[in-house]
């Protein structure tokens, strides 16, 4: 009994560093963190390092039962996401002037990393870091799907509890390798990149005699796309298009022309070439239909 009980504490004080390590690395001064399963989805909002901290048994209790557990900054504040990387990967992000300030590896092999592109203080406008996002998975072919502004990463110290990865790996236990905080060098200039194929997206706004609010004044409507289905690629439990679905629905909502959201689906929605070999544009074409027929 005295053994069970000293492995447990052993255990927990590793999974507490281990968790401390990839919080100081993310340099975020608030957190949220999820807790998502088939029959749960959690989110325990605006917490500091220490309320992460204090939640870990509660945590550990989760992943042990099936839930996934993740965080990301409350705000984005210069740091973004890049998923589903190699090692060779994040060696070239160093080589490249855009160290990660924080890397995860969340399978073997398989890493996140998260980029700090700028002090956690300094105020970003959120399209731009959004844009920032797609434009790293674009150059170092990370996950297109885990891009925008508000997207998870997974919290060292828990097993990745999807069934795929459970038969192909076992329980294996997300492990962080990198934790230096640091802004990468080239950030920057990755934020100016950002900034201008973002304005690149923007349209002239309308004259006043045919103003008619649509889709956020027409302001990067493919970045709108992106974060929706992102949302509601998660709820959904990774069926792509079912959140293709849901994406389209909210932008028609806000006013979004058919055409304009059938182009998004097409230039932004995560591996839709593969998913969709030979009929994007008529797969497209219908999903906006279909959600327009909802409203």
């Amino acid at each position: 009994m005295k053994r069970s009980h000293s492995n447990s504490n052993r255990s927990s004080a590793i999974a507490r560093s281990t968790v401390a390590r990839q919080l100081r690395g993310m340099g975020a001064e608030i957190f949220r963190v999820g807790v998502f399963s088939d029959v749960l989805r959690q989110e325990y909002k605006a917490i500091k390092s220490d309320g992460v901290l204090s939640l870990l048994s509660f945590l550990r209790q989760c992943n042990a039962n099936g839930a996934n557990i993740y965080v990301r900054p409350e705000t984005p504040g210069g740091l973004i996401l890049l998923d589903d990387i190699s090692g060779d990967t994040f060696h070239r992000l160093e080589i490249d002037g855009l160290s990660p300030a924080c890397v995860v590896e969340t399978s073997p092999n398989t890493f996140q990393a998260w980029v700090r592109l700028a002090p956690a203080q300094q105020p970003i406008a959120p399209e731009i870091t959004a844009a920032a996002s797609r434009i790293l998975a674009r150059r170092y072919y990370g996950d297109m799907a885990s891009t925008g502004r508000f997207h998870y990463g997974r919290l060292a110290g828990f097993s990745n509890r999807k069934p795929a990865r459970v038969a192909a790996y076992g329980l294996f236990f997300a492990r962080c390798r990198i934790y230096s905080g640091a802004i990468a060098p080239k950030g920057p200039e990755l934020l100016g990149e950002a900034k201008k194929e973002l304005d690149a997206r923007v349209k002239p706004p309308l004259r006043k005699s045919h103003t008619r609010q649509t889709c956020n004044l027409n302001r990067d409507v493919p970045g709108q796309f992106l974060a929706e289905f992102q949302s509601a690629y998660l709820r959904s439990q990774g069926d792509a298009s079912r959140a293709d679905y849901r994406a389209a629905q909210k932008l028609l909502r806000q006013g979004c022309s058919m055409d304009t959201v059938k182009q998004a689906i097409i230039s932004e929605s995560p591996a839709i070439t593969k998913r969709k070999a030979g009929h994007v544009e008529d797969y497209a074409r219908r999903t906006v239909e279909a959600a327009a027929r909802s409203l």
